[in-house]
């Protein structure tokens, strides 16, 4: 009997202990379960920068409390519903719509908002991919002749919002005729134009202090008539070694407008006169064509409207015949086409001049069709005179 009890106990035993360990957490039939939780991680984060020219590495930075606190570490164990915040950094402030432009569309997930600076993405029932765009925005401004003052140009109805001037000092810099962004030191290089007594001179400017400095005062003389070494320096783009191309003109029988090179303290090259069987007068808008061995020259006061292409020694390569459309005054004499720039998608726009009428246009140039388009009238009968179109990456300004 007594061994009989003691495998009875032993049997309660088993069986207590049995119970004991198989709670409802390790039974994966117990009926009380509930669904297993899923999580999703960011298992990629790209940014394509190609058309970001700003300093700084740019990179993401993640919030998951509604923007209270970002961390540049990616977020783990989203759950299905979860807002996950993303916004990018340049490594010392983070960067906005106001000068640059955004495309998230290449996210896995599509955020709120594709195009704004800050996506925001509600957690779905897969793992995340990131894939942002940055890219600089262009603004086209333009400089008052007569007071220096600078005005982003809205090229859809040819509104002028002020900018800024730049200063010699505490006055301002006007006669501002040609100017050009330098991307490799984030500084500005200004052509004046003479007017009277006022000679033609080149400046580079700060653009922190918009403070303009001279750095060559054509000043050199050329020959007996003491004629310095250029009249006007009408346009510039900055070269693949970094330099200065300018277009420039010595006025009414004094020389064939030219080529100058500049190093960027503003020492200058001899002139390298325009070559071939047609070649530009005055105008002498200039920027670069299909690429950067080649520039296209604006010209003016012709019966024909022309854009010339050009080497970088002042080799005509080849002449483009334009037609006017859309101008009031559709005959092109009198016209100067005193600027061209391309904007951030690659239109190339041209600053005119009606020197019959005193009227300031905007017109884009379309090499494919052979047509100057008129886009805006921009100032009437000399009531006010533009010079210095110029493309600026809003990020500088």
């Amino acid at each position: 009997m007594k061994m009989r009890k003691l495998a009875l106990y032993a049997l309660m035993a088993s069986w207590a202990f049995v119970q004991f360990g198989c709670g409802k957490d390790d039974s994966p039939s117990n009926p009380d379960d509930g669904p297993t939780e899923t999580f999703y991680n960011i298992t990629q984060a790209t940014i394509n920068d190609d058309g970001y020219t700003a300093p700084g590495e740019l990179s993401f930075w993640y919030s998951i409390d509604n923007g209270e606190s970002y961390t540049v570490e990616k977020p783990q164990d989203l759950s299905k519903g979860d807002e996950l915040w993303v916004k990018i950094n340049n490594g010392e402030v983070d960067i906005y719509e106001e000068d640059f432009y955004f495309d998230w569309s290449g996210s896995s997930l599509a955020p709120a908002d594709t195009e704004s600076d800050l996506a925001k993405f509600v957690v779905k029932e897969s793992d995340i991919t990131l894939a942002a765009t940055v890219t600089d925005k262009m603004e086209l401004l333009v400089s008052d002749k007569d007071t220096g003052q600078f005005y982003v140009l809205d090229v859809s109805d040819g509104g002028l919002t002020p900018a800024f001037t730049f200063l010699q000092g505490e006055v301002p810099l006007n006669r501002v005729r040609g100017v050009i962004y330098n991307y490799n030191d984030g500084k500005m290089y200004v052509s004046t134009a003479k007017i009277g007594n006022f000679k033609s001179m080149l400046y580079v400017v700060d653009l922190n202090s918009k403070q303009a400095t001279v750095i060559n005062e054509n000043d050199q003389i050329v020959n007996e008539q003491n004629v310095a070494i250029w009249k006007g320096i009408s346009d510039l783009v900055v070269t693949t070694d970094n330099k200065l191309l300018a277009t420039g003109g010595f006025g009414l029988g004094q020389g064939t407008p030219s080529l100058f090179e500049f190093e960027l303290e503003g020492t200058n090259s001899d002139p390298m006169p325009f070559t071939g069987d047609d070649i530009p007068c005055c105008g002498l808008g200039m920027t670069f064509g299909s690429n950067t061995d080649e520039v296209l020259i604006g010209s003016g006061q012709s019966d024909i409207f022309k854009i010339y292409k050009s080497n970088l020694e002042g080799e005509i390569t080849e002449v483009i015949e334009l037609t006017l459309e859309g101008f009031e005054h559709e005959e092109p004499i009198g016209y100067y086409l005193r600027n061209l720039v391309r904007d951030g998608s690659g239109t190339l726009y041209a600053l005119c001049y009606n020197l019959t009428h005193g009227n300031t246009h905007i017109a884009e140039v379309n090499l494919e069709t052979k047509k100057l388009i008129h886009v805006a009238q921009i100032a009437t009968n000399n009531e006010n005179v533009y010079y210095g179109l110029v493309a600026l990456p809003a990020y500088a300004f």
